[in-house]
């Protein structure tokens, strides 16, 4: 989480990558839950990550509807923090 430090600004203290898009529905736009990669979050967000002092925790989430079951679900965990990994690199 970012929280406020008076000599240096804002230090983050821990990422949380999920892919997301903005769905247009009746109430507006809304966040819906995606692959990782697939969806708003750039990778220039982790390429500028790479460049600062960060040294906390990254914490990948998986909460897309259709990220399945059993072994299914195992590959797309899989894949999603091989795309994590790859942007990192």
């Amino acid at each position: 989480m970012a929280r406020p430090s008076a000599a240096h600004g804002t230090v983050l203290r821990r990422g949380l990558p999920q892919g997301f898009l903005l769905e247009k529905n009746a109430k507006g736009r809304q966040p819906l839950v995606c692959p990782f990669g697939e969806g708003s979050v750039q990778r220039s967000f982790l390429t500028n990550l790479t460049t600062t002092n960060f040294a906390g925790l990254l914490s990948q989430h998986h909460e897309y509807k259709t990220l399945g079951t059993g072994k299914e679900m195992i590959a797309n965990m899989k894949k999603d923090l091989a795309k994590l990994r790859e942007w990192i690199a």
